[in-house]
């Protein structure tokens, strides 16, 4: 899987996915997609709100989960 820009295109509201922000990864989703000139809001599993996040990806599916 290829990092995906915040630039390009967003996940759905709500789906925990990887972002990326400076050298940090972390699990968290997009709580609100603001209007074009704004930065989308993202919270980490935390709680805590991440500013900076640049890419994203989906989660990978757990080894044996062929579901």
């Amino acid at each position: 899987m290829n990092w995906i820009s915040v630039k390009e295109r967003l996940p759905k509201l709500g789906e925990e996915v990887l972002i990326l922000r400076g050298k940090f990864i972390e699990i968290g989703n997009l709580s609100k997609e603001l209007d074009v000139n704004a930065d989308p809001e993202w919270f980490n599993r935390d709680g805590h709100w991440d500013l900076g996040v640049t890419h994203w990806m989906p989660l990978p599916i757990p080894e044996g989960d062929l579901s």
